[in-house]
Formats: structure tokens, sequence, C-alpha cells
């Protein structure tokens, strides 16, 4: 590879194919992704849980421990509501609670994702941790993925 790339980035949900002018098993600056539209499926929910910080700048241990006890709650709470076990997995400045999901790809299961984080994240509990915007919803979203280098210092 020639080029340095800050992180490498992955679809929560199965691509519909390859996209005209590339390959499979090559790797490629992000210049565009898939449309909403494009996905039939919803395959993975990913609650992020991150503590409120500073942009750039990483996670203290204190911030830490407070994330990881609040990916903690959350997992209990979601698992009281019968949600299956998550993936669960340190994000480097917090962790992320990885969920299967077969829905359709419709306004419907957008608008109940959004509802759900939004709801975690106005948790009376949640006084530290941030769920992410609207766009953790969307079924374009992608993933930078635990077992991956990521960095908030200038490279």
């Amino acid at each position: 590879m020639t080029k340095k790339y800050r992180a490498v980035w992955f679809s929560l949900n199965e691509c519909p194919g390859v996209p005209e002018g590339f390959e499979s098993n090559r790797l490629y600056r992000a210049t565009a992704r898939y449309r909403r539209g494009d996905y039939k499926r919803r395959q993975l929910l990913l609650v992020d849980c991150d503590p409120k910080r500073p942009t750039d700048t990483s996670a203290t241990d204190e911030q830490k421990k407070k994330a990881y006890a609040q990916a903690l709650a959350v997992r209990e709470f979601l698992r009281n509501l019968g949600f299956p076990e998550p993936v669960f997995a340190d994000s480097g400045n917090g962790y992320h609670l990885l969920y299967l999901l077969d829905e359709p790809n419709d306004e419907a299961t957008e608008t109940l994702i959004r509802n759900l984080l939004a709801g975690l994240a106005d948790s009376p509990t949640n006084t530290l941790i941030v769920f992410g915007a609207s766009s953790r919803c969307c079924s374009r979203r992608s993933w930078n993925p635990p077992v991956s280098v990521s960095t908030n210092a200038i490279c």
C-alpha cells in the first residue's frame, strides 16, 4: 500500500454488490457509498457508547470506566426487553454493543432504530455517554471495527 490510511471502515449491512469500477478484496479511499435504498435488509445494530469529550481527544481512564458501566447497563436493559446477546467490544474510547437483526430496510425500521438510540441517549442514568447522531441508525452506516486501528492523533 503506497498511501497511509487512518482507519478501515465496514458496512453494518450487506452491500448489494461491488460498485462499478471497483474490485473485490481491494482497499479504496471512500469517495462514495451506497444509497440507503440499495440495502435490502438491516442486519446489525450498533450501540456506540462513547464518553462525552472534546473533539479529537482520547478518553481518559475514568471516562472509559464510566463508558463501560453504561454499556453494561444498556446491555442489561436490552436483554430484559428480549434482545439477543450482543458482541461486546472495546472501541478504543468506549464500547460497542453489536446486535444481530433481521429487519427490512424501510422507513419504519429506521424510525424504530432512531427512537431506540434516542431513548437510550435520553435515559436518566445516561449522564456521560453519547450514543451518536441520527446517522447511527442509517442503513448505510459504516463502522470502524474493534479489530482495526484508529487514532485521534494527527497523522
